[in-house]
């Protein structure tokens, strides 16, 4: 599918979604902004990742912090693929679903003592990666861990970077060139495991293959010099969704084909682990708010919605790409015709809070409902407390057939349920 058909078949999608929602009666009169996750196309692109991989000896896991709703970890748990938690609480998310303990990854970067006792104590068989080698000394050397230690594989140069994280001076991970204390470690401790991650959004793809090199390459020596002591390599997760499913889905075939041609001996001496989060959920979701009103200037006027930094942190604050956005009327059909520049204004008290400016849109009008597609990561899980604002509702299509269902109410955890 080009671009353009797979654009145009998203925009069509939004509009059977947005009247399938309402036509279910169980859209709350309060629910002025609304979000919908297809489960279909998460199976969907699940099943793909999974035979991309065919070649490999692998465990999928899905980043929990990409996408936390217990409903979703679920789903990913009962087809059989792992969960990566960065925090106990995370942990904890995952073992609500049922998931075998051999398939959560523990990465928090701050554990303490006592949640380390604790999960070795409640969830044996749990993976946990040591971030360096100070946190791998607080952890004891008798445990029910398969333990893996976190390596920087320095890929990256010295300047900072917000999603890169296999510079210098990165807070993850025991920097690739410590080979002496790296061995010392993997032969004082049970570690069966080397984890790497080069960072998020990556859309060059030498960068994590030369990270993937160089990790076997140390991964052989180890073994080479002390035994089998390094069985699976977590190879992490950090691509790109780009702009579509079908972009995405070609560019991960794209960066198994580089590993096996460029790194042979991850697929015939290893099992892997990765942990892609973005590149899984992001094109799943849209995020419908309803428009309030209009304020007009001359050259342009402010479009206020529902919804806005409170939902889109990483896009108000560290902004990388425009949000994609439709108009559909107040009865779901797309809006057409003549159009005008608008500033889409969210709703919290701060003068920051817009989801886009100078954005070119057919003429909107209270009622209206503005569309923002692809919205399933990093969005509902970074839902900032800002103004104090209802989470909104979920919805989501299932597995056999079209029918909407809610599986989370507009909440608050601060205020009390009407």
């Amino acid at each position: 599918m080009s671009k353009h058909n797979d654009n145009l078949h998203q925009i069509l999608v939004a509009s059977e979604i947005w009247k399938e929602i309402h036509k279910s009666s169980k859209l709350d009169q309060r629910d002025d902004a609304f979000l919908y996750y297809s489960i279909q196309n998460l199976k969907y692109r699940l099943n793909y990742l999974s035979n991309t991989f065919n070649g490999f000896e692998s465990l999928h896991s899905v980043a929990i912090k990409t996408n936390p709703h217990p409903y979703i970890l679920k789903k990913i748990s009962d087809w059989g693929y792992g969960l990566e938690a960065a925090s106990l609480q995370e942990v904890l998310l995952a073992a609500k679903t049922g998931i075998e303990p051999q398939k959560i990854i523990y990465n928090s970067p701050v554990k303490t003592r006592n949640e380390i006792e604790y999960a070795s104590k409640k969830f044996s068989g749990l993976i946990l990666n040591a971030n360096c080698l100070e946190e791998l000394q607080r952890i004891p050397k008798k445990n029910n861990f398969n333990l893996g230690l976190r390596i920087n594989p320095l890929v990256s140069g010295e300047t900072f970077n917000l999603y890169d994280v296999s510079g210098k001076y990165s807070k993850f991970g025991v920097p690739i060139n410590k080979t002496d204390l790296i061995f010392k470690a993997v032969k004082e401790h049970s570690i069966s495991q080397l984890h790497m991650h080069v960072g998020s959004k990556e859309t060059d793809l030498s960068r994590p293959l030369n990270a993937i090199k160089r990790v076997v390459d140390l991964a052989g020596l180890i073994n080479q010099s002390l035994g089998q002591k390094i069985d699976t390599i977590n190879i992490g997760g950090g691509l790109s969704a780009g702009d579509s499913n079908s972009e995405s889905m070609g560019f991960i075939k794209k960066y198994v084909k580089s590993i096996e041609e460029d790194v042979p001996e991850l697929s015939s001496k290893f099992k892997i682990i990765t942990e892609f989060g973005q590149w899984v959920h992001e094109h799943q979701g849209v995020t419908f708010s309803r428009v309030e009103y209009i304020r007009n200037f001359e050259e342009k006027a402010i479009c206020y919605i529902h919804i806005g930094a409170d939902m889109f942190v990483r896009n108000t604050y560290a902004p990388d790409k425009e949000l994609k956005l439709i108009c559909l009327d107040s009865s779901g059909n797309l809006k057409e015709g003549k159009e005008k520049i608008y500033d889409i204004a969210g709703p919290l008290c701060f003068n920051g809070d817009y989801l886009s400016r100078n954005y070119k849109l057919p003429l909107l009008e209270e009622g209206d409902f503005i569309v923002i597609k692809s919205t399933g990561a990093n969005t509902y899980g970074l839902w900032s407390r800002h103004c104090s604002r209802n989470i909104p509702a979920l919805f989501v299509d299932q597995i056999h057939d079209s029918k909407i269902k809610k599986v989370s109410k507009s909440w608050n955890p601060f205020l009390k349920a009407d």
